[in-house]
């Protein structure tokens, strides 16, 4: 061994305690960043299964109102695996023994009684309302939580000026309104604004909508372009939104154009708000759009 290195072995001798900090916090370091990174990819891995287990729709577009018959189109777009056509209104809600108005958002769902195909209802408690009963509903779990509701409840809504007397059989959630926040409000208020599901058939008669829709919801195939849909669609106010949503159209939506295919564009092109998650929290793109929920 040379001097030199008889002089260094001496001087770490000397320095052991604080070589031996140094060391600590190196791999205290190190241990953070591991466990940093493993908390992440499980995180990561949750919201996706979450997203996947719900169906959560890639693009969704409220608008004025449209035929039933438009659905077949929309489906048929290059790109397409799902479409689905559905209700969407806000109302006032009242709870006995809660003197303050609620904002509420009513979602209606298949007339069949099911689940949606996209943008499921997760029940955390009770049933889906029977497609027979137009006075059933599933409501929100932050706002049945916040609200103490459960099933047997009865709800005083007010939509389109008209009141009703609903009854509460169900609590549950949705990847869409993870994040239930009013419409133009930046925090959530768990307190003054619900959603409500509801069956189609209640939903079109409270909004005199038989045999049309004023939501549209669209599920991508693996691979397909984002813009490459939207374009497709072409509604005559606003555009879609990947995985966000657009203020509602002042027109009805109009009839497809056919033929080509619009050119291919990358997905981040036209994302400029997203929701919860895979890069996807709902937030309202403006004073005007309905409030949501996606983590």
């Amino acid at each position: 061994m040379s001097a030199l290195s008889r002089k260094a072995a001496r001087d770490l001798w000397h320095l052991r305690g604080q070589a031996l900090a140094i060391a600590l916090v190196i791999a205290g370091g190190v241990a953070t960043l591991v466990m940093s990174q493993s908390t992440y990819e499980s995180l990561t891995a949750t919201r996706e299964r979450f997203y996947r287990q719900g169906a959560l729709a890639d693009l969704w577009a409220p608008l004025k109102r449209a035929p039933d018959t438009l659905l077949p189109q929309l489906a048929a777009i290059p790109g397409v695996q799902t479409a689905q056509a559905r209700l969407l209104a806000l109302g006032t809600l009242g709870v006995p023994g809660f003197n303050e108005p609620v904002r509420a958002e009513v979602v209606s769902l298949p007339l069949d009684g099911g689940q949606p195909l996209l943008n499921r209802v997760q029940l955390r408690s009770g049933r889906l309302p029977d497609p027979e009963r137009d006075n059933e509903v599933v409501v929100g779990e932050a706002f049945a939580a916040a609200q103490a509701l459960r099933a047997g409840d009865t709800l005083r809504l007010t939509l389109r000026g008209r009141q009703r007397w609903l009854q509460v059989v169900g609590v549950g959630t949705s990847p869409e309104y993870v994040y239930q926040s009013p419409p133009g409000a930046m925090f959530p208020d768990f307190k003054r604004y619900a959603v409500l599901w509801m069956n189609r058939h209640a939903t079109e008669k409270a909004l005199n909508m038989d045999g049309a829709f004023n939501s549209v919801t669209l599920r991508l195939l693996p691979g397909a372009r984002a813009a490459a849909a939207i374009r497709r669609t072409r509604p005559p106010a606003g555009a879609l939104r990947r995985r966000g949503r657009l203020r509602p159209p002042r027109a009805d939506l109009g009839a497809l154009p056919g033929g080509g295919d619009a050119p291919a564009a990358d997905h981040g092109a036209a994302v400029p708000c997203d929701l919860p998650g895979r890069g996807r929290v709902p937030a309202a793109c403006g004073a005007d759009a309905p409030g949501r929920h996606p983590a």
